[in-house]
């Protein structure tokens, strides 16, 4: 079997498929239909681990800058650029330009094309060719990562179609991953050839309150990082609750890994979650379980997921340890009323129970507290998290605040 550096280097996705595409676009410039946008960002960011001698504390501004381009009722495309900025208010280790005393904030300098895709649509048919977001179910496996300054995007040609009446599936095949950490540091890049199929579909009589079953297989291939070329399928059920009730909102999922491609380890892992949510008023409440099977020599992996929404915002759990991970957590929430400028004002509150796939060695306990609000078009995120490490590991503790604004 060949390796991977005996390969041929796949033809950039992005240059070679854009070029094709907008080669019909003289056709139906006349109709063409512009709407730049542009947005910013500011988030100030202290992190203390109690393995480094000093706290990292970053104050990095992002810029996003693009257009949406109708042509028609059947054509559209976008582009956007992005550039982060460290203002040097802070100091700290970004991944890229490394400072061994303090620990990482993966926000460094770049300047990249986040997106730039071209979109054909026919009814509920559609194929989207160019550099793009993934975001699939709600992200565990396949996300964008947007909550990093420097979004995780795509190199993919996307194929979206009905699948019946009351369901859908979507194909993707990709060749490069754009993420976090930018283009400068070493694992910025992820090329490979990857796929993805994924169905939903309705269940019960009704389209009102129906219950959703999603089932998937990814197929990614990472020569970059062997170790994350993995297989996974598996299933999600959601069904819906019922207010002023205390029927919940069910999540279900199961899914199952295997190592693909170039991974040397023999990988054969499980995964299980379900949470049940409630809402009553402006309260909501959620309570689950995560778990990420481990046999000693690796745990299960989520090499592209939304990694920063699941497992407690301090980011403790990025790399499942070997021995796996069981979340056990609870959460509840509270949306005040607007006030003057203000709108959507809420305060998150969860705390996190972990420990190994058996639940047999706790790891640590974290609390998150998190506000968020809108002040006319500007809108604030602050965030509290404390770890709590137990058998030797470590204890950290993050606070940020984020101040977002559509300039158009």
């Amino acid at each position: 079997m060949s390796s991977d550096a005996d390969r041929p280097r796949p033809r950039p996705l992005v240059p070679t498929l854009l070029l094709a595409i907008l080669g019909t676009a003289p056709a139906v410039a006349d109709e063409a239909r512009w709407q730049p946008f542009a947005s910013t960002r500011l988030k100030a960011h202290t992190y203390g681990h109690s393995d480094f001698p000093a706290d990292s504390n970053a104050h990095v501004l992002d810029l996003h800058l693009g257009t949406a381009l109708r042509f028609n009722d059947r054509f559209d495309a976008a582009v956007e650029l992005e550039a982060i900025v460290d203002t040097k208010l802070g100091t700290f280790d970004d991944g890229v330009d490394r400072d061994p005393d303090r620990p990482v904030i993966t926000d460094p300098n770049a300047e990249e094309i986040n997106r730039a895709w071209v979109r054909y649509r026919q009814g509920r048919v559609a194929v989207k060719v160019g550099r793009q977001r993934l975001d699939l179910t709600n992200g565990r496996f396949i996300g964008s990562a947007r909550f990093r300054l420097n979004e995780q995007t795509y190199d993919a040609v996307r194929f979206d179609a009905p699948l019946g009446s009351r369901g859908g599936l979507t194909a993707a095949f990709f060749n490069k991953v754009h993420r976090v950490g930018g283009d400068d540091h070493p694992q910025g890049e992820w090329t490979g050839d990857s796929y993805v199929l994924h169905a939903h579909w309705l269940l019960g009589s009704s389209d009102k309150d129906a219950p959703r079953m999603d089932a998937y297989h990814y197929a990614i291939h990472s020569p970059e990082a062997a170790a994350n070329s993995l297989r996974i399928t598996g299933a999600r059920l959601k069904t819906p609750g019922k207010k002023k009730s205390l029927r919940p909102n069910l999540e279900v999922e199961f899914a199952h890994q295997r190592d693909w491609e170039n991974n040397p380890r023999d990988v054969d892992l499980r995964y299980m979650a379900a949470t049940a949510r409630w809402s009553a008023g402006a309260w909501k409440l959620a309570s689950g379980f995560e778990l990420m099977e481990g046999d000693g020599d690796v745990g299960f992996q989520t090499p592209l997921a939304r990694k920063h929404k699941f497992a407690g915002l301090s980011d403790q759990f990025l790399k499942t340890p070997a021995e796996g991970l069981r979340d056990r957590f609870v959460k509840t929430g509270y949306r005040f009323p607007d006030r003057g400028r203000v709108s959507k004002p809420r305060v998150d509150i969860a705390y996190h129970d972990f420990s190994g796939w058996r639940g047999d060695s706790v790891r640590g306990h974290e609390v998150d507290l998190r506000f968020r609000c809108n002040i006319g078009k500007t809108k604030l995120d602050a965030v509290w998290a404390h770890f709590d490490g137990r058998r030797g590991r470590a204890d950290a503790e993050h606070f940020w605040l984020m101040v977002s604004r559509k300039i158009m």
